[in-house]
């Protein structure tokens, strides 16, 4: 999983990979896993829920501390708790969001 959100990118910090995990709701599901973060995604996610791989996805972004996220259908099939949450970090601190 570490390797999915990093992207195999070198020089990224573990705590900017714990706190995107955090954010996006990961790191409930990641410390239920018995190989945590060095747990293997397969192709498209296979092996994981579908919120889960959007979840990843989205952890990519964040981990990046990009000025711009652009999101297209990712809140549809997100649980509202887990919107509201993510809603909260996408409005705190980001220049731009284009939904």
């Amino acid at each position: 999983i570490e390797e999915n959100i990093t992207l195999g990118r070198k020089g990224i910090l573990l705590k900017d990979i714990l706190e995107s995990c955090k954010i996006t709701g990961l790191d409930t599901f990641i410390s239920g896993l018995q190989d945590g973060l060095q747990s293997t995604v397969s192709p498209a996610g296979s092996n994981f829920p579908s919120n889960v791989v959007k979840k990843i996805l989205l952890a990519r972004s964040f981990v990046q501390h990009p000025k711009l996220i652009l999101i297209d259908e990712f809140f549809h099939n997100v649980q509202s708790a887990e919107k509201r949450k993510l809603f909260d970090v996408l409005f705190s601190g980001q220049d731009s969001i284009v939904f």
